[in-house]
């Protein structure tokens, strides 16, 4: 298992900042699967809702494009931002270049700790369109989960137990794969 089940983005209101594709989740196909960024462009969540975007015009543009694409493919609401989850296994890698193939890119290395997912275009997970946000933190009730992209293994006991039982574990989570496509 290389994620944990996705938790509720409804209530989640901020400022994300996207970077290099926008890619399918793999729930169904449409063509393009995928779009490159160039730069980056920031998107408003109100309540689990994208209410704007912000950047370079042509690339939003192309942002609003992409969604409405998939949102009428589908019929479906294309500003839900319905869920989240971060990568697991920190020896996921993908050695090749993200640009030459975005969507089997994404869809190996969601499962590297070092990715933050959240599922967009859709009123269900996974929704269609994945947001991956490269190396966050992650703190949940004060607590830090992920540090830059590092799950924090040693933070709890019951996977702090592991790291000393399979001694093995403890240098892979210290070093999760760098070998992303990006």
């Amino acid at each position: 298992m290389g994620v944990p089940i996705p938790l509720d983005a409804s209530r989640f209101s901020g400022r994300v900042a996207l970077a290099h594709f926008l890619t399918p989740t793999g729930s169904k196909s449409y063509h393009p699967a995928s779009i490159g960024l160039d730069g980056t462009t920031f998107v408003d969540v109100n309540d689990g809702r994208i209410t704007g975007f912000s950047g370079e015009v042509d690339q939003i543009a192309s942002i609003e494009a992409h969604y409405n694409m998939v949102a009428t493919k589908f019929g479906i609401d294309r500003n839900i931002v319905h869920s989240w989850h971060a990568g697991i296994h920190p020896g996921c890698s993908y050695p090749a270049s993200a640009a030459r193939d975005p969507d089997r890119c994404s869809n190996t290395v969601f499962t590297n700790p070092r990715f933050l997912h959240l599922h967009t275009c859709g009123n269900y997970a996974p929704a269609e369109i994945f947001w991956m946000i490269l190396d966050p933190t992650i703190s949940m009730d004060g607590i830090k989960l992920w540090g830059n992209g590092r799950l924090e293994l040693e933070r709890f006991s019951q996977t702090s137990a592991c790291l000393e039982k399979w001694t093995e574990l403890k240098p892979l989570s210290e070093n999760s794969s760098h070998d992303t496509g990006l």
